[in-house]
Parts: structure tokens; sequence; C-alpha cells
């Protein structure tokens, strides 16, 4: 009777630990995000697959995670995840930022009517919300990019073609 007992009481135990130590999906999503804040990107990404893997239709998760994946120079699988992010909420708070980043992206892979593409949606959301520093900046890259991929002429520039 006493091992049984015994070994009620450890299960419990044990029960008791694994339920405190268990993260909840925003404690991990609020850890992974520090982490990411801090530089430690392999880290945070570990913990975003794991939310993503979870959860995955969680906007959130996909975004950060395709930040990790960019600051770690997997390139192609950041705009995955950027785009399933953008994909699962349209209209996303950091919608912009992630055009822009994936704007970044393609032009670091060479890819210029790609840069150019996600750079005038990053464009038009930040007009959208009315960030004229962000307009500013995300104008000038645009021109950038438009000489950079389209030298023909100034009637090339992409920021006269936005819908």
């Amino acid at each position: 009777m006493k091992k049984k007992t015994l070994a009620i009481a450890l299960f419990i135990t044990l029960a008791g630990i694994a339920v405190y130590f268990a993260k909840s999906p925003d404690d991990l999503m609020s850890q992974a995000s520090h982490l990411n804040s801090k530089g430690e990107y392999q880290q945070a990404l570990d913990l975003f697959k794991k939310i993503v893997q979870e959860d995955p239709e969680n906007p959130d998760g996909h975004l950060q995670l395709a930040f990790s994946l960019q600051q770690l120079e997997r390139y192609p699988e950041a705009i995955q995840s950027y785009q399933r992010g953008l994909e699962l909420e349209p209209d996303h708070p950091y919608a912009a930022e992630s055009y822009f980043n994936m704007s970044i992206i393609s032009e670091s892979l060479g890819d210029g009517s790609q840069a150019i593409k996600f750079g005038k949606q990053s464009l038009q959301r930040y007009t959208d919300r009315m960030d004229m520093n962000a307009v500013y900046r995300g104008g000038r890259r645009l021109e950038h990019l438009s000489q950079k991929y389209s030298p023909q002429s100034e009637g090339s520039n992409p920021i006269n073609q936005m819908p």
C-alpha cells in the first residue's frame, strides 16, 4: 500500500511540475520575440517553428518566423513565411514592414521585379496608414530599385506606376 501511495504522490508531483513549466502559446511567442530582439535568431527560430507547428493559422508566428529566417539569411524560407503570415492576415499591423523586408530579400537574391513588386506593396501599406516617414523611405527605395533594375527612362519609375 505504501508503494502505491508513494507512486501516486510522485505522479501528482511530476504532473504539477509539468504544468508549472508548460508554456502557453502567448508565453512562447513572448519568449521567442524577446530572443529575436536580443539577436538570438536561431533560438527564436526554434521557438517560432514550434509555435507555427502547434498553430499553423497564427499569422504573428509566421511573420516572426520569417524575420528570424531573414536574419539567418535563409531567404527563400523567409519569403514563404512572410507570405503565409500575410495570407492569414492581409491587413496585419506589420504588413508594410513584411512587404518591405520581402523587397530587401528579393533584391539580395537579385530578383529586381519581385523587389519592386514588394516595394510597391510596402509603400501602399505605409501610405494607407499615413506613416509619412516610411512613405518617404519607401519611395526612395523604389527609386533606387527602379534605377538599378529599370534604367531605361524616367517614365519607367515604379512610383509612377503605383495602383
